[in-house]
């Protein structure tokens, strides 16, 4: 899983999918989305299209796929960024996720929670430096953040367009001892981790997988 903030630099709409191009500071990549055209509510289909305006800043988290030799990012979520201060905050994340990978792999640990790495367009099996990337649940995170993730994707399949609204997911986990600000906490930092995305509004979060 990843996650990364670029421009848009061009688009291209078809009937099935949305295919965006774009640039990351590293170049260019696409980041493809598809279309469930009657299925997908009014308001996920409105962040879509505001996602396809030229030169527009957005946010994406997916997954990284290859077709015919060539990677893409297949989106899970994509949306305008709501401030430009969110460019700053994705650098220093990146920033800190490179260095996480690199503490790691020097004392000879698998890699964890988050990294960024190298150039997607010009290294084999690495992504762009504007990319964080997620490998699991390993090294640290566990106890209330995967009770998090299991009660979003637990009350997420029933609501797969909107997701688990925030309320459900404080009140189906309290109940194992949690306060409110402990899962909270959880899941804005399961958000940063691009473990999990918000759907409709910043109230429902559903898994990123």
């Amino acid at each position: 899983m990843v996650k990364l903030v670029g421009c848009v630099r061009s688009h291209e709409q078809k009937s099935t999918n949305l295919t965006i191009q774009i640039e990351d500071g590293t170049g260019l990549l696409d980041v493809k989305t598809w279309m469930n055209e009657g299925d997908d509510c009014s308001a996920i289909a409105n962040m879509r299209q505001e996602c396809c305006e030229d030169y527009a800043f957005v946010k994406v988290i997916g997954q990284v796929k290859e077709f015919d030799g060539r990677r893409h990012v297949q989106a899970n979520d994509i949306r305008l960024l709501g401030t430009k201060n969110e460019i700053t905050y994705h650098l220093l994340e990146v920033a800190h996720s490179f260095d996480k990978y690199e503490k790691r792999k020097a004392s000879g640990m698998g890699v964890g929670m988050g990294y960024g790495i190298g150039n997607m367009t010009s290294m084999p099996k690495t992504m762009g430096a504007g990319v964080s990337m997620n490998g699991g649940m390993n090294g640290g995170a566990g106890g209330v953040q995967q009770d998090t993730m299991d009660a979003i994707k637990n009350i997420g399949v029933a609501n797969v367009d909107t997701g688990a609204n925030i309320m459900e997911i404080i009140n189906s986990l309290q109940s194992n001892g949690y306060s409110e600000g402990e899962i909270r906490n959880a899941i804005e930092s399961l958000s940063n981790e691009g473990m999990i995305y918000s759907t409709i509004d910043e109230a429902h979060f559903q898994v990123a997988e």
